[in-house]
């Protein structure tokens, strides 16, 4: 398993910034690639691209927190402008697409063998359809979910 290739991902984020940034922006999320955040009334929506270093791949996470901010597990509240998706537990993040993978491991957008920018816009493109941020309750069946999927797991456990 080798590195992705620089200009691979370094296309890949150009059409991320090209294709989903502005859509985003105009839903509300503020932040910058990779991270972004949209408050709501009663709480607040978090989202990272992130692209895997040692395979042509990338994934799309989201969580919620709290409008107070997010305690972490040594107990320090880190303010609401600075929680990313790196601040959270596993368990309280969602990877978009996981609800529609036989896996449960989150939809993963492959980028092996693109070579053109109009090719890594076109599965930008495809990415933010499995987004639905425009959608008023996408956050909250992405929550849902894996509350279900979690609790799924502690019953096996028992």
């Amino acid at each position: 398993m080798g590195i992705v290739p620089v200009g691979n991902r370094k296309m890949m984020a150009q059409a991320i910034k090209k294709i989903i940034v502005p859509e985003l922006r105009k839903q509300g999320f503020k932040g910058s690639y990779p991270h972004f955040r949209r408050k709501q009334d009663t709480h607040q929506e978090l989202l990272m691209f992130y692209i895997t270093k040692y395979s042509e791949n990338f994934y799309i996470e989201t969580a919620v927190i709290p409008l107070t901010g997010y305690l972490n597990s040594e107990g320090d509240l880190i303010p609401p402008n600075k929680v990313t998706i790196f601040s959270l537990k596993g368990k309280e993040r969602f990877t978009v697409g996981s609800d529609v993978v036989a896996n449960h491991d989150g939809m993963y957008f492959v980028m092996k063998g693109l070579s053109s920018e109009e090719e890594h816009e076109q599965l930008a493109e495809e990415a933010f359809t499995y987004l639905k941020t425009s959608e008023p309750d996408w956050i909250a069946r992405c929550s849902e979910w894996n509350k279900k999927l979690y609790e799924s797991f502690d019953e096996d456990d028992a």
